[in-house]
């Protein structure tokens, strides 16, 4: 079970950005795509979020990097969509989650109490990098 199911979420993996892609534009009904940056194949985060922006602007993006200095994105658009760095906690998830889901009040910050942890659930499509075998 993901972090993201853990914290109530209906999750879709895909393992690229094109597989991301390909069930958003058959009517996949999601209201976020949560996506590392760096990715495998020929798309990277920052290329699912604009395609995202340009073609379904109603959905949220949260990208995720565990790189000091990701990839400079391709556009300014893309570039102010929020980066969640790696390694992040189980609250830091759930208020990103959160925050960009629902916007947040510029200027208020709160800590994450248990309750905020669990919220109402959305379906959320997750690129993850494949898994390595041992």
């Amino acid at each position: 079970m993901s972090r993201l199911q853990l914290l109530g979420y209906d999750v879709l993996e895909a393992r690229t950005g094109a597989e991301a892609i390909k069930s958003l534009e058959i009517g996949t009904p999601v209201a976020l795509v949560f996506t590392d940056i760096v990715m495998p194949g020929a798309m990277t985060g920052y290329d699912v979020a604009k395609w995202v922006r340009s073609s379904r602007p109603d959905l949220k993006v949260l990208l995720t990097s565990g790189y000091a200095n990701p990839p400079a994105a391709v556009n300014d658009a893309v570039r102010e969509i929020r980066v969640l760095d790696k390694p992040y906690t189980r609250e830091q998830l759930a208020q990103a989650m959160r925050e960009t889901l629902h916007g947040c009040i510029e200027g208020v910050t709160r800590d994450v109490s248990e309750a905020d942890v669990r919220i109402e659930p959305s379906t959320v499509i997750q690129l993850r990098r494949g898994q390595r075998l041992r």
